[in-house]
């Protein structure tokens, strides 16, 4: 029998924080592989409840709803983002712990490497040096959204046996040595395999998905590259998965990775949670991805406060007509202030519900954030303020030369707005006000004369 071992690796960046970051494609290998006859392990890297942190007492900090931040070290910047005045981290297990996790596991055949942000691609690399050190003889195979979105970037770079982008799952068995004779299916697959949870320890929460890929075209999503069709999860496959993980895993916190959960709402979301509501799981669900305005009617609210739908976050970007009519027009102000209504009409708290909108891009001034701050201000919800980089194959993409000639570092979206004509004082003007905000949100203060 061929062992396996996935890896989720470090991230490097400026600031990471465990919003329910769980790497969901690697899983879903993990349980595929498993019904194949391969031997599964997992390592990774971003698992604050590790029991080798533990004995180091490295003790994780824990915040709301199974959210906490990950234990971090400093480390020196790359020449190519030398002159951003930040500190730089490697966030996750500490290095010296990964090293002995590796070395209990020099017997295996392959390693599969996930990768998620393009940024984020010097944990990637990290982590492919110090295998070749630990474990020399293992093929290493590295999938994930950074080798989709930049191939060319990896395929030189990395140092991996063999890189394999996108979603279709069979050039990897190629890869393993199986005959993979059969067209891979992504309905098919996502409705036969669930995520392989039971490779951890401890789990302060999970996170799944209904459906897959988007009907929407915005210009700076790349959704539509990912996963070309939108489809959704048969019911009965979704309620045994919440079903398993409240019963068997005894979690507390399920979260959605929908793009786009409420999309076509009376054939999936409102039979499925219906029937949720049935079953009466004791269990809080949160949606970080954000749902669309356009589609929180009347009976969509209710059943997302029966539900116990306790995070609730709506994307909007901008309150400039010329902005949503040009990026994709998927919702409209009016559209998103009707949502809030309906689901504080249906009892849900306006702390509980939060409102993305969109910092930093060439096409937009200050004054124009600050008049959807003031909008979203005015609502009386949180606010979330997404800042801008172009993601590599969005249309956004195609219109933003001078990131093309750039390391990829410098799509991080904490300083891609340095690219796009902004300054640090601009930025922290509109995180100032977003606090403001969000201090009211919390503590029930109306701002509207404030705001105007």
């Amino acid at each position: 029998m061929k062992k396996v071992l996935l890896i989720n690796p470090w991230i490097y960046d400026f600031s990471a924080f465990d919003f329910w970051l769980k790497p969901l494609g690697l899983l879903y290998i993990a349980s595929f592989l498993e019904k194949i006859g391969f031997k599964v392990s997992l390592l990774d890297c971003l698992d604050r409840f590790h029991s080798a942190m533990l004995r180091e007492e490295i003790k994780p900090v824990k915040r709301k709803y199974g959210t906490g931040k990950f234990h971090a070290e400093e480390v020196e910047k790359p020449t190519a983002i030398k002159s951003v005045p930040k500190r730089y981290k490697r966030f996750g297990i500490p290095y010296s712990i990964v090293r002995e996790e590796l070395r209990k596991k020099r017997d295996v055949d392959v390693i599969l490497i996930t990768s998620v942000m393009t940024y984020w691609y010097q944990g990637v690399f990290e982590m492919i040096r110090i295998l070749r050190e630990e474990i020399p003889g293992a093929r290493i195979i590295l999938g994930g959204i950074y080798p989709t979105l930049l191939p060319e970037h990896t395929l030189k770079e990395s140092g991996a046996d063999a890189v394999i982008p996108g979603l279709d799952f069979y050039p990897l068995l190629r890869e393993l040595g199986t005959n993979a004779k059969k067209e891979f299916i992504p309905e098919e697959f996502f409705n036969t395999f669930s995520p392989a949870y039971h490779l951890y320890e401890k789990l302060p929460y999970v996170s799944m998905l209904t459906s897959l890929g988007c009907p929407f075209h915005c210009t700076y999503c790349v959704s539509n590259i990912l996963q070309k069709r939108f489809f959704t999860i048969e019911k009965e496959k979704v309620i045994n998965e919440i079903d398993t993980y409240i019963n068997k895993l005894k979690v507390k916190d399920i979260v959605f990775y929908d793009d786009a959960l409420l999309y076509n709402k009376d054939k999936h979301f409102l039979p499925l949670f219906e029937e949720v509501l049935k079953r009466k799981f004791k269990v809080r669900f949160h949606t970080p991805n954000g749902i669309n305005a356009r589609f929180i009617t009347k009976d969509v609210a209710e059943l997302l406060f029966m539900c116990n739908f306790k995070t609730i976050r709506i994307g909007l970007e901008s309150c400039q007509t010329g902005f949503l009519k040009g990026t994709g027009g998927k919702v409209t102000c009016e559209e998103v202030s009707l949502a809030v209504s309906n689901l504080t009409g249906a009892g849900i708290p306006k702390e509980n519900i939060g409102i993305y909108i969109m910092a930093g891009r060439d096409d937009e001034k200050i004054e124009d954030v600050i008049k959807t701050l003031r909008f979203v201000g005015r609502l009386g919800t949180s606010v979330f303020v997404s800042e801008y980089s172009p993601v590599p194959g969005s249309r956004d993409w195609e219109r933003s030369g001078n990131f093309k000639k750039l390391d990829p570092l410098w799509q991080n979206n904490s300083i891609a707005f340095l690219k796009n004509g902004w300054e640090f004082e601009e930025i922290q003007k509109v995180k100032n006000l977003k606090e403001l905000i969000n201090y009211a949100a919390t503590n029930h203060i109306d701002l509207s004369s404030l705001l105007g």
